[in-house]
């Protein structure tokens, strides 16, 4: 976010950027409270005249679930998975950097050892010196190699089936024949669990009439091909009522 005072006419702008709405960002110690309270005359903090907001699925019928309860549908499914076939690797989606939490969420409950690519962990830890206490907890679970963990995280764009078959080739990581399943008679390959954690994921129907609003839980299943699975999350980071809070507080 940035604030902008404008001397010419004395007036403070609120640029928001792309963000994510907490109630935490109106109360103190947040620096926004000294321009949205009574009290900001009297410090010689002119109020906050106008808010630019990113407008990212700004509309009411954007009203996407919380982060908690997407997370807790997320760990859900990523459970089932896990208890038909221990070996599954679960895969989440990562921009350069956001989805921590997220990320975080699913390791920390189901204690999955994480492995990132170099850019996300150079950034994660940097974000963590900085003091973000999701990235330091993140960094607890993670792993300096691909083979240690069981949760790998990956671009966002290699979120799809022709990344992940790609992926799952150049693992090359071979399991034993299960004696108690129908098995073929060569090793298979690894199982892959995708996570795509974005608003992005979702994809309006061909249906004009029907429902753009996710499952109640906000998890759908977007591809699927062989033993590789997709889901989508839809993110909260856009939702319409939190937003309208944080406008007219």
């Amino acid at each position: 976010m940035f604030l902008f005072y404008v001397p010419s006419k004395q007036r403070t702008y609120l640029h928001t950027g792309d963000f994510r709405y907490t109630p935490s960002m109106l109360t103190h110690p947040s620096i926004l409270t000294n321009y949205i309270s009574d009290n900001s005359a009297s410090k010689k903090l002119p109020r906050i005249h106008s808010i630019f907001l990113d407008t990212t699925y700004c509309s009411s019928q954007y009203d996407f679930p919380n982060q908690v309860d997407v997370i807790h549908g997320a760990l859900e499914v990523t459970r089932d998975y896990l208890i038909k076939d221990p070996t599954i690797l679960v895969v989440c989606g990562m921009y350069s950097i956001g989805k921590e939490r997220f990320t975080l969420g699913l390791a920390s409950e189901l204690n999955l050892k994480v492995w990132l690519p170099n850019n996300q962990n150079r950034l994660i830890k940097l974000a963590a010196q900085g003091g973000c206490s999701v990235c330091k907890e993140l960094l607890q679970y993670v792993v300096d190699s691909s083979h240690k963990a069981q949760l790998h995280v990956l671009p966002m764009q290699q979120l799809n089936v022709a990344g992940l078959v790609q992926y799952q080739k150049k693992l090359g990581n071979r399991l034993p024949i299960d004696p108690f399943h129908n098995s073929p008679t060569f090793p298979k390959l690894r199982s892959i669990l995708g996570w795509r954690p974005t608003g992005w994921s979702h994809r309006q129907s061909n249906n004009a009439q029907s429902s753009i609003r996710p499952p109640p839980n906000g998890i759908v299943l977007e591809q699927k091909k062989g033993d590789i699975h997709i889901y989508g999350k839809f993110s909260d980071g856009y939702m319409f009522r939190t937003r309208s809070h944080f406008v007219f507080f």
